[in-house]
């Protein structure tokens, strides 16, 4: 049967630079070749963000796809405004889901951190795959 996976990387980390997308990519990479066992093509979708994307390491990780039916798309950032947001609206229903979750739970079960928004949130998020970047790993450098 034809799908379609979505993923949502999730991270402590503020710094959302070249390393951060790369690990982001390899982290959905990783689920992807341990949860489906035959997939036929790839599509990332960018909605903005050149500094994390449309760079050197970035390329160079976006040519080791196995998959020979890979394409990336660029377009403007949107926040729900254009087809690249097609994450049941994440910009809103994400946030929606975690204030709801806090405010009806008591402050030893409320989502604090990255890994909390995944346990918890995991089971509602129709569609989304959320992936905790648990810590920043050393890349090499590229040259």
């Amino acid at each position: 049967a034809k799908s379609t996976k979505s993923f949502r990387i999730v991270s402590d980390d503020l710094s959302h630079d070249s390393a951060h997308s790369c690990l982001a990519l390899g982290k959905v990479k990783e689920w992807v070749d341990d949860n489906l066992s035959v997939y036929s093509k790839v599509t990332y979708v960018n909605d903005g963000a050149a500094s994390h994307f449309k760079n050197r390491y970035q390329l160079l990780e976006f040519g080791k796809s196995d998959c020979p039916n890979t394409h990336w798309m660029f377009s403007a950032t949107g926040h729900g405004k254009n087809a690249c947001d097609v994450l049941e609206d994440s910009s809103s229903i994400i946030p929606h889901y975690l204030v709801r979750n806090n405010l009806r739970t008591n402050p030893e079960s409320a989502i604090r951190a990255g890994r909390d928004f995944v346990t918890v949130l995991s089971e509602k998020l129709k569609g989304v795959h959320p992936i905790s970047l648990k810590e920043k790993k050393w890349l090499p450098s590229v040259s």
